[in-house]
């Protein structure tokens, strides 16, 4: 029988049951507990539908939703999961995965973790283990690792370097120091405009390269987490003004 994990770095991948429904959400009495104050208290629900052997996502009408691959589900409206499908609640971010056998969910797992804490090389390319390739970890594609997953990655691995981002939406570069975002562009904008700008785009690649050390002067002085946060706020905002 296929298995769904959640995955979402750096917590170790959560096994869905076949049966019943998980939900997810603030409150303590959830399958999945997120603590991320834009989250609400139960927030979204994964179900196992028996009849069809199908896994779907609902919105349990949260506050401010649950996207899928970016787009927004209207609230208990359930969607089927495929695998590695993106489903995104305020800044927290999980890719579903389908496997016969949990052991390659768990391989994953353990390259993605050690690879980004290698000095010499990053992180490794997600587009690669769907694949099976092998590949340098310093580049990706963003369809298989968004914006907002790297910048929470290299902030948890307070990596030092350059993340270049080749987007549709446009091209960017950004600093990090010891985990946290200094300076940045991307198109017209710069800073802290620059890192809201980048969380738009959901195809392109990026790729990082590791510094010994940043000479630029800091302009950015929010921390990384509370930036991502207020990004995805206004991105939630925004897709709500849209519909």
């Amino acid at each position: 029988m296929t298995n769904l994990f959640l995955v979402r770095y750096p917590e170790h991948p959560l096994l869905i049951p076949a049966q019943g429904k998980a939900t997810i959400g603030r409150a303590d009495t959830n399958s999945l507990i997120l603590t991320e104050p834009r989250v609400s208290r139960f927030h979204a629900q994964i179900e196992y539908i028996d009849g069809s052997q199908t896994y779907a996502v609902s919105d349990l009408g949260s506050s401010n939703g649950t996207y899928v691959n970016g787009h927004r589900l209207r609230p208990m409206d359930a969607r089927p999961l495929a695998n590695w499908d993106k489903i995104r609640l305020a800044s927290c971010v999980f890719t579903s995965r389908f496997v016969d056998d949990p052991a390659i969910v768990k391989k994953e797992f353990k390259e993605l973790s050690s690879r980004v804490h290698l000095e010499a090389t990053e992180i490794i390319d997600i587009a690669a283990l769907k694949s099976a390739a092998e590949q340098a970890a310093i580049s990706g594609d963003l369809e298989h690792l968004y914006a907002v997953e790297l910048f929470q990655m290299l902030e948890y691995a307070r990596k030092t370097g350059v993340l270049t981002l080749t987007t549709d939406i446009g091209n960017g570069t950004f600093t990090f120091d010891s985990g946290q975002v200094t300076t940045g562009k991307f198109g017209a904008q710069v800073d802290e405009n620059a890192v809201f700008e980048a969380l738009k785009c959901n195809r392109g690649t990026f790729s990082f390269n590791s510094l010994e050390e940043i000479t630029e002067q800091p302009r950015i002085s929010t921390v990384t987490t509370v930036l991502l946060m207020e990004g995805c706020r206004l991105l939630d905002e925004a897709n709500s003004v849209a519909k």
